[in-house]
């Protein structure tokens, strides 16, 4: 599975500046030439929104340090949501900084939402094939989705999203999903799955939010 069967992807750790059409054109499809980056600091970092204006039209955006919001329009349906891409630090001293980040986006948002990607974050020890959490870490975390009255939507056919790729691997569930209440009222039936990995160290997700929706992957 690739790029090219989507028509909302969304990306992070692009390691990317200054994204051009033409730069865009050399790793996604022609369908996908509407776009909102976020530049890498240095070499890390980098979130990227791309979708298919055929089937969804961009109504606003906001680019903060870590995330990147868009909201669209479908085209068949007039449903309008907000898409949040966020690339989450780290280092566990950054975390509040990056919570208050979206906390301070909601007031903006209006109607259905999801807030997707990278957390670099678990929320309980099974997030870890070790085990080995901090309280700190899953508290704050957990603490911060109630402030947000989000909910996760459960991935369905896989524990954990992230392998360091060694022959005795580390495992971690760091790259989740989660959705407001207008999101679940609009699009009840929304699914998340895994899809097949070739050279990243993230399983690619992908988000069926039925027909209402086009095709979404976070990768």
């Amino acid at each position: 599975m690739t790029s090219s069967s989507f028509d909302l992807v969304l990306l992070q750790e692009t390691k990317l500046h200054n994204i051009t059409p033409f730069k865009l054109a050399s790793f996604l499809p022609a369908s996908l030439a509407n776009f909102v980056h976020l530049d890498a600091v240095g070499t890390s970092g980098g979130i990227l929104t791309a979708w298919n204006n055929n089937l969804l039209r961009l109504k606003n955006s906001v680019i903060k340090d870590r995330s990147v919001s868009v909201q669209f329009e479908c085209c068949s349906s007039n449903l309008t949501f907000w898409a949040t891409n966020v690339y989450g630090p780290n280092a566990e001293i950054d975390r509040d900084s990056f919570f208050q980040e979206i906390i301070d986006l909601q007031p903006t948002i209006s109607g259905p939402w999801i807030i997707a990607g990278d957390f670099n974050s678990v929320r309980s020890a099974d997030d870890r094939n070790t085990g080995r959490v901090t309280v700190t870490e899953t508290q704050r975390f957990n603490e911060w989705l109630h402030d947000l009255q989000v909910q996760e939507l459960p991935l369905l056919d896989r524990n954990f999203t992230w392998s360091n790729m060694q022959s005795t691997p580390i495992l971690t569930r760091i790259d989740r999903v989660f959705f407001n209440a207008e999101w679940n009222a609009a699009l009840p039936n929304s699914r998340l799955h895994t899809l097949p990995r070739s050279t990243s160290d993230h399983f690619p997700l992908n988000v069926d939010a039925s027909t209402q929706i086009p095709k979404s992957g976070l990768f």
